[in-house]
């Protein structure tokens, strides 16, 4: 055809295109749950062969030793369900507390704020300052720290 000019297609690498890269390449990949193997299996092809499932730990007698009256003296909390996370939309705090708007239960959160979802973390600290009446943001705590 007469006056069409050639164009020129330039590929883009996108995250999920890197990600599928490595899970292809990978001999072995880690997941931390089944849920988390079921995920790489349906998004990106992986097979379950590549897969081990390697659960989330915690130093399970320090946490059987735990003492809740040096929380409770501090914060003067008590019966909440609590949640120990990077705060992110990833690990769906803010959808937590509008789950669980209106059943009575407090809501407590330890963790930092992820730098890179400043969208996600304004928007969890609203909600946060929104529903203080039940919800408690404390920050982060040190792995060591008694509390």
């Amino acid at each position: 055809m007469r006056g069409m000019r050639e164009v020129q297609v330039l590929s883009i690498p996108t995250v999920y295109r890197l990600r599928s890269e490595i899970y292809q390449k990978a001999d072995i990949i880690i997941a931390g749950s089944a849920s988390e193997s079921r995920q790489l299996q349906e998004f990106f092809g992986v097979p379950t062969r590549k897969i081990r499932i390697v659960p989330h730990g915690v130093d399970a007698d320090r946490f059987m030793q735990a003492d809740k009256d040096l929380f409770v003296s501090k914060y003067g909390l008590e019966g909440f369900v609590l949640q120990v996370s990077r705060v992110s939309r990833a690990k769906g705090q803010a959808r937590l507390i509008r789950a669980l708007k209106g059943t009575g239960l407090k809501l407590v959160f330890v963790g930092p704020l992820d730098p890179g979802d400043p969208e996600g973390t304004r928007d969890f600290l609203r909600l946060v300052e929104e529903n203080s009446d039940w919800v408690v943001y404390l920050g982060s705590l040190d792995y060591g720290d008694p509390l």
